[in-house]
């Protein structure tokens, strides 16, 4: 197997090559195919989990602003009730 760190991850090398010693430990320190298939995984998950984060905080943030509104609003109604009873 080879390395291409840029892509950070491996790509076989077929199984009626010989192998060198270094390419057989090599081969014999690399993570377990699942443990691969979940890193790819994470990687590809990553910018969906990003956008719903970025979607999630824009809403999150209008609510709270529209919650102060309506609390300002309410407090600006019993001001002027204040004001005209006095």
């Amino acid at each position: 197997m080879v390395l291409l760190p840029a892509l950070s991850c491996y790509i076989p090398i077929p199984l009626y090559r010989f192998l060198s010693k270094k390419q057989l430990q090599n081969l014999a320190a690399m993570p377990h195919i699942d443990v691969l298939r979940g890193d790819l995984c994470s990687i590809l998950q990553s910018p969906a989990r990003k956008t719903v984060s970025l979607l999630g905080s824009n809403q999150q943030a209008l609510s709270m602003n529209l919650e102060q509104y309506v609390k300002d609003q309410q407090g600006d109604r019993q001001d002027v009730n204040k004001n005209t009873e006095q």
